[in-house]
């Protein structure tokens, strides 16, 4: 769909390249929570100058959530909540850094490898330590908690390696990216990841026609015949997808947490506590949205959610004056998969893995700078030496 260059590649001899790709992979294989996270704290801090400052302070609504959940460590009955919240902030402000120093394709390549590496860990896993790569009724998980959360992986990775810019170099690893995501979409059994990469195509390609001249009548037309045959048939399209109305009991374990929310609405039970009481050993509430008002109350929720609609509507504006490119279109498409997965599932700041954190902070900070620089002139300048 997009063209390549030779200046959007990451890879280098350079510590940051190898530094951002290390985080990213570990990043993927950390699922939330977890407690061995704090030494990404550590890595931040090598990341601190004034530009990055100033590119920071672009996000206020960001730094009020991170402060808002380092606040409520101090009434979160959750273990080692402090914790997770330094880390919530570090994986942010790794995220702008990552924003400031690479381009939006660069970027990509570098998640896309990330990935990849994570991808072949997991398979590694499958096969050679089937007691923890196997879930108990034989759906593959890999090394995480369950099977939905290797299947959001390789629907990211999915995702990427269908829409990125060709080039040689890149081909390199992008098919077996491709390869291993669809093998792992498959033997996860999990549908939720398939629907929302599905969703993020077809929402892609009617973008695209709603901007070309030419086909904006029939994909204006298309699109609504399409969403009122859903609207008319969405009990069949629920059973096609081999779906209960109930979604598989998550509309009961919404309802309690609604129930358990409303105890402490304003400001939440506390920055990862997430376990209602009517569902024991429920890591997440299986929807991103609700499980911020769970942790961070109202309060809390509308600072996260008014800082992302604010980074995407400043992404929108751009249309006006550039082309659908892959170098606005990959951070605009990564919030809609965002959002997309936290409606049934949880993605961060709710759950999720340490990586989507650093991701979203940089695909929001992509739009926010206005994606006509990819940085400072020497990030730019240190992508345009790689050589493929």
């Amino acid at each position: 769909m997009w063209r390549g260059t030779r200046s959007d590649h990451p890879l280098g001899r350079s510590f940051t390249s190898v530094c951002f790709l290390a985080v990213l992979t570990i990043g993927f294989l950390t699922p939330f929570p977890s407690h061995d996270w704090g030494w990404v704290t550590l890595v931040a801090l090598l990341f601190f100058t004034a530009e990055d400052f100033r590119a920071a302070a672009r996000r206020p609504f960001l730094w009020m959530f991170t402060g808002l959940a380092l606040l409520s460590s101090l009434w979160s009955p959750g273990q080692r909540s402090l914790e997770a919240a330094l880390a919530l902030g570090a994986d942010f402000w790794l995220g702008l850094c990552l924003a400031r120093r690479y381009s939006p394709t660069s970027a990509a390549r570098l998640a896309l490898l990330a990935l990849a590496v994570t991808l072949s860990m997991h398979l590694v896993g499958i096969f050679c330590l089937p007691e923890e790569g196997l879930g108990p009724t034989g759906q593959w998980k890999g090394f995480l908690p369950h099977k939905n959360a290797l299947g959001r992986t390789a629907s990211l990775a999915l995702l990427l390696a269908l829409l990125l810019p060709a080039s040689r170099l890149s081909m390199l690893y992008r098919v077996p990216a491709l390869v291993l995501a669809i093998t792992m979409l498959v033997g996860s059994d999990s549908m939720t990841p398939t629907v929302v990469v599905c969703f993020c195509l077809v929402v892609m390609l009617l973008v695209r026609g709603l901007l070309s001249a030419r086909h904006r009548i029939a994909t204006t037309v298309l699109a609504l015949a399409t969403l009122g045959l859903l609207a008319s048939r969405w009990r069949h399209a629920l059973n096609l997808l081999d779906r209960s109305p109930a979604l598989s009991g998550r509309v009961k374990l919404w309802s309690a947490n609604l129930r358990w929310a409303s105890e402490s609405p304003w400001w939440g039970h506390g920055f990862a506590h997430m376990e209602p009481p009517a569902f024991e050993k429920t890591v997440h509430s299986h929807n991103g949205v609700l499980s911020q008002i769970v942790q961070l109350g109202l309060v809390g929720c509308l600072l996260f959610l008014w800082d992302a609609a604010w980074c995407f509507l400043a992404g929108l504006r751009q249309l006006r004056n550039r082309p659908l490119d892959f170098q606005l279109a990959a951070p605009l498409l990564y919030l809609l998969f965002f959002f997309a997965m936290n409606l049934v599932e949880v993605t961060p700041p709710g759950g999720g893995h340490f990586s989507e954190w650093v991701l979203y902070a940089a695909a929001t900070q992509f739009l926010v700078q206005g994606l006509s620089e990819s940085g400072p002139s020497d990030a730019r300048s240190r992508d345009s030496s790689v050589q493929q």
